[in-house]
């Protein structure tokens, strides 16, 4: 797999969690802001560390 075609892979894997990360920033956040901030903060981090995924890991 091609190196731009594994990040856009993973990309789609990341964002398709979106709604399990915002379920798990409402443990911690009461505020709809900070919920959102919080899951921008971890999604940004995976898309930051993503040429350190290893292909057929666990995303979660």
């Amino acid at each position: 797999m091609q190196r731009a075609e594994a990040l856009s892979t993973f990309r789609a894997d990341v964002l398709e969690l979106m709604p399990a990360l915002k379920s798990f920033a409402r443990r911690f956040c009461r505020e709809e802001s900070e919920q959102d901030d919080l899951v921008q903060e971890t999604l940004l981090k995976a898309l930051a560390n993503a040429d350190k995924f290893k292909s057929g890991t666990n995303l979660q």
